[in-house]
């Protein structure tokens, strides 16, 4: 029983959680002109499994890019967070460098929006 309320505790957490980030990146999307027509449509995080799955619409794509990212962990130095991963599965090939890494800076919004809810 308490591990079901666990699991049922964790899945709206991250739904919140989800649906915070997914704010802020359409949010700050919207205000770069290169970005122009880029949209977050889905951001699902499952803090148990460690996973993330991502829908992305892309103006220089015909079709939306999904990604699953698998096995994150947060990190932080002195003035940073990061999201560490160990692999990412695209649904096509996107030629933008910055989702082909393994280690990227989280945004200072999104940190204080999830340190806030968490």
């Amino acid at each position: 029983m308490f591990g079901n309320l666990r699991s049922l505790a964790i899945s709206g957490k991250d739904n919140v959680v989800s649906m915070a980030i997914k704010g802020i990146v359409n949010h700050k999307l919207s205000q770069k002109k290169e970005a122009k027509g880029a949209k977050l449509d889905a951001l699902d995080i499952d803090s148990e499994k460690k996973n993330i799955s991502v829908i992305l619409t892309l103006p220089e794509l015909s079709e939306p890019l999904t990604m699953e990212i698998k096995n994150y962990k947060i990190t932080a130095d002195k003035k940073n967070h990061f999201l560490e991963v160990e692999e990412i599965i695209k649904s096509q090939e996107w030629g933008n460098h910055y989702i082909d890494g393994k280690r990227y800076k989280i945004p200072p919004e999104v940190v204080k929006v999830a340190e806030a809810i968490l």
